[in-house]
């Protein structure tokens, strides 16, 4: 079945090819354009009175006799009767959006902008006729031209004096929306920059002028609106078909204004490259198939797609890149926007690919984009801090040291330790996974990647991880305390670990074995010690449950684990009902049978189906109340059943 949009595509290309061939197309123009002065106002104009006008019938004659509409065909239009689409409405709409833009082009040489009220057909093409028409007129008419730019002049001062005046602001925020207006002002702000609360709270419909004026001339636009008094009033006016095109936003890019002075000091106007460079990741995204994920098993197929859509998000971040190495301000700009894709990786959906636990693949293109990013850059471009420093950079900050240094072809190995070391003690950043699903998809977020490929650049990860951790016990006992500081007093051993899994994951055959030996010894020891004591409770199961899926997938020399295997495994954790559970759950998904598990804890003395049932048991509150997932329930449920072989 046709879409709408389809359907709306090739009636417009078929209404514009049958105007076009008409040698009355200028006169129909002129007459729809003679009836907008007559009936109209502005936008606002009231459809009964435009239909009570004594002008309409007139044009209904007109367009009747010129087979455009039926005869009283515009009258019902009007009247918003309901029914089929008649066929004239395609053709009239491009007539209407054509006049309009004349109507609109006569108003601007008189220093007003006025726009025709299109009738309701927005929806059947008008708009875009509008808007192509008009921008024709502006380039070849000087007075309109003129007339445009004092337009946005004028919308610019009365976004400054009069907010309320040029956009929807929610009731009741008024003060709370000035005081964010007025803070930005004073020190303008790039995470504000890049990301607003107030786009909640005003509703800023300039798109079409936005449109308009980036197409006359982008560079002089963006000059003028980068002194909108805060983020939330500029708008580039980019249509999602325009931010798919090659060749569109890096030039936008390149000529954009300043982000930062020669003291690397974030500026006013630099809300207008932030607001560039999110709209070029949109872009990426869109060359990498937007996070279409391919069902495993991969067939060849899917395989090839996939190496499609990673060259061409690679070239789609060569070009934006090009363009951002070409600024002045490139240096604190690209470290910026590192630190920004870090966060937007971590915390935002956008970039999420669609795969879940693993099954499947899709092409990471976040990670190409801040590997490629994080290339063009050296350590000692870093910009100085400043005080307005927000509170989550003392992650993402790092993050991105760890990026520049470890995300190239053979880097300085030695350097790189030293510089995870700092990250882990000297800067020591809050680090926080949420639910557990959020911990699985850790091996497409950028904080798990970075540290990942930064221990599997050196020869021994496994034994740099061991050491690391061991010298880490005493910043890991700081978090351990819990009194009113322990939230604030984060745990380097976290994101050691979570690094260390998530190059377990991706790790080659030849560094496998001696990274899961290192990681089990070090788990271990974390339940022993920092899960007892930690008030993050869910990373350490989170962590076992994960570390038990790689365990239990890649057996060596391809061997089957065995149930004395297993049981030396989970001898550890045989205290923990919960992660347990989670486990041996983990094991049974990996296809090893439930009466091997139960045989391995048999071996230590206990029997599962006891232990499974006093975990029900003991939790039947929680489960009531689905605190856990109810498939993993159902799966504990199993286990009551289960015997020893």
């Amino acid at each position: 079945m046709i879409t709408w949009e389809e359907k709306k595509a090739s009636e417009i290309a078929k209404a514009k090819a049958d105007l076009t061939a008409r040698s009355d197309i200028e006169l129909l123009v002129t007459a729809t354009l003679e009836w907008l002065f007559a009936t109209q106002g502005g936008r606002n104009t009231r459809h009964e009175a435009i239909l009570t006008h004594e002008a309409t019938p007139t044009l209904s004659k007109i367009l009747s006799e010129e087979g455009i509409l039926a005869e009283g065909e515009l009258q019902r239009l009007l009247g918003h009767q309901d029914g089929p689409i008649p066929s004239g409405h395609w053709p009239f709409a491009q007539l209407i959006g054509r006049a309009g833009a004349q109507y609109t082009a006569s108003f601007l040489c008189q220093g007003q902008w006025r726009e025709a009220n299109m009738c309701g057909l927005d929806l059947y093409g008008a708009w875009e006729a509008f808007q192509t028409e008009l921008l024709v007129i502006l380039r070849q008419d000087g007075g309109a031209q003129s007339g445009f730019w004092n337009a946005i002049q004028a919308h610019v001062k009365q976004a400054t004096e009069s907010p309320s005046q040029t956009c929807h602001i929610q009731h009741g925020a008024e003060d709370w929306i000035a005081e964010k207006i007025e803070a930005y002002q004073k020190h303008p702000d790039l995470e504000e920059a890049w990301e607003t609360r107030l786009e909640s709270y005003v509703l800023c419909p300039n798109s079409m002028i936005s449109w308009l004026g980036r197409g006359l001339n982008p560079q002089k636009f963006m000059e003028i609106t980068s002194q909108l008094p805060h983020p939330v009033f500029f708008n580039s006016g980019l249509t999602d078909e325009e931010v798919r095109q090659e060749g569109l936003i890096a030039p936008l890019i390149r000529f954009a204004p300043p982000a930062f002075d020669a003291g690397g000091q974030f500026l006013h106007e630099g809300m207008v490259i932030a607001h560039l460079l999110t709209m070029a990741g949109e872009y990426i995204r869109y060359c990498a198939g937007n996070g279409k994920t391919y069902p495993a098993p991969v067939t060849p197929e899917a395989q090839s797609a996939l190496y499609a859509e990673a060259d061409a998000a690679k070239r789609a971040s060569i070009e934006i890149l090009d363009a951002l190495f070409n600024r002045k301000d490139a240096k604190p700009l690209a470290w910026a926007w590192l630190e920004r894709l870090i966060r937007e990786g971590e915390h935002r959906g956008y970039w999420r690919m669609s795969n879940s636990h693993g099954k499947g693949a899709a092409t990471n293109c976040l990670y190409l984009l801040i590997t490629e990013l994080s290339g063009r850059i050296e350590i000692s471009d870093i910009p100085p801090k400043h005080p307005e420093t927000t509170p989550w950079k003392p992650i993402m900050g790092p993050m991105a040291s760890l990026a520049v240094m470890g995300l190239r072809e053979n880097p300085d190995s030695e350097a790189l330790q030293r510089k995870i070391w700092h990250v882990l003690t000297v800067d020591c950043p809050e680090f926080h996974i949420g639910s557990r699903g959020e911990f699985f998809r850790a091996v497409e977020k950028p904080i798990g990647l970075i540290g990942a490929v930064c221990l599997l650049q050196m020869p021994d990860p496994g034994s740099f991880l061991k050491r690391c951790w061991h010298l880490l016990r005493p910043y890991r006992e700081r978090s351990w305390h819990i009194d009113e500081n322990a939230r604030t007093t984060p745990n380097p051993g976290m994101p050691l670990i979570l690094w260390g899994l998530m190059a377990l994951y991706f790790a080659p055959e030849e560094k496998r074995s001696d990274l899961t030996a290192s990681l089990e010894e070090l788990l271990k020891d974390a339940w022993q010690t920092d899960a007892r004591f930690s008030i993050r409770h869910e990373f350490w199961p989170d962590a076992l449950e994960f570390f038990t899926i790689q365990w239990a997938r890649y057996c060596p020399q391809g061997r089957k684990r065995t149930a004395q295997q297993i049981a030396e495994f989970l001898l550890p954790y045989l205290n923990g009902e919960h992660v347990l559970m989670r486990m041996v759950s983990a094991l049974r998904r990996e296809g090893i049978d439930l009466g091997t598990i139960s045989q391995a804890v048999s071996n230590l003395g206990e029997k599962l189906p006891e232990l499974a049932a006093e975990f029900l048991a003991t939790h039947q509150y929680l489960i009531s109340k689905q605190h856990w997932n109810q498939g993993w329930i159902a799966e504990v449920h199993a286990m009551t059943a289960s015997e020893a072989n």
